[in-house]
């Protein structure tokens, strides 16, 4: 055998990219759960084990594929709340779906986020503080529950359809509980 044969060799961040875009392109066209990580590998062109020296595991792999599709969301969040193009966005929609699945099938394996060091999530974080007047740990724990609800939301649509209507509902209760936190924390501190 020649080496002609052989396949190509990439460094550890090219196979890394290599490995994530293969997993985006397969999840819009199948059901996460289908998506294996030999699956992958074969559609990447790289060989089975690539996942395990990339990524450690495949639960790695969609936490890093989360990750990268969760990095593209600034551009959809206003006040501190999800905008329409969200619900048009397929990475967006994509990015719920994967969360759901890792929260639901690898919750166990799952490691602690380090928020600091999340641009998104400082930045949804700020616009809650600076838009509301909210103090600092209570935009923290505003912003976890936003993102959660954004994510669940985003992720639920692509099954059971919001209509405008119900959109505009969701997007102006969040704004107005926002109002009526800072409200109460100004009444609390006062």
């Amino acid at each position: 055998m020649t080496d002609d044969y052989r396949k190509p060799r990439f460094s550890k961040s090219e196979a890394r990219e290599k490995l994530i875009a293969a997993t985006i392109e397969l999840m819009k066209e199948h059901p996460i759960g289908k998506v294996s990580a030999l699956k992958i590998c074969s559609h990447a062109g790289l060989d089975k084990m690539t996942v395990r020296y990339c990524f450690g595991s495949y639960a790695g792999l969609l936490i890093a594929t989360a990750l990268s599709l969760g990095g593209n969301m600034t551009q959809h969040v206003k006040d501190g709340v999800f905008q329409d193009a969200a619900y048009t966005d397929p990475n967006a929609a994509l990015f719920g779906r994967l969360l759901a699945y890792l929260f639901t099938s690898l919750g166990d394996q799952l490691p602690e986020v380090d928020l600091d060091e999340m641009p998104n999530f400082l930045l949804l974080e700020r616009q809650i503080a600076e838009t509301y007047g909210i103090k600092p740990e209570l935009a923290r724990a505003l912003a976890k529950r936003s993102a959660l609800i954004a994510v669940a939301t985003v992720a639920i649509d692509r099954f059971i359809p919001l209509t405008e209507r119900e959109r505009l509902i969701l997007q102006r209760s969040q704004r107005q509980m926002f109002i009526d936190l800072a409200e109460a924390q100004d009444q609390i501190l006062s």
